[in-house]
């Protein structure tokens, strides 16, 4: 009985430790893919200023991040 036990704490310990490092890769992989959707909406931006409203003063700082 006590081996039994044993091996089902090591069990939980494991696949807890296992779930917590795997919640956290995602976390970072979604906090990762919203900085990139803000960088690609800043280029967007700056990409329609440049290329339909022939705005080149007002792209060029959204490039570089400065709004």
């Amino acid at each position: 009985m006590a081996l039994i036990s044993l091996g089902v704490a090591l069990t939980s310990v494991s696949y807890n430790t296992w779930r917590n490092e795997r919640t956290e890769y995602n976390c970072n992989v979604r906090a990762a893919c919203f900085q990139l959707f803000r960088k690609l909406a800043d280029f967007e931006r700056a990409v329609f200023l440049a290329q339909y409203d022939r705005d080149t003063s007002r792209a060029v700082p959204a490039l570089a991040g400065a709004m």
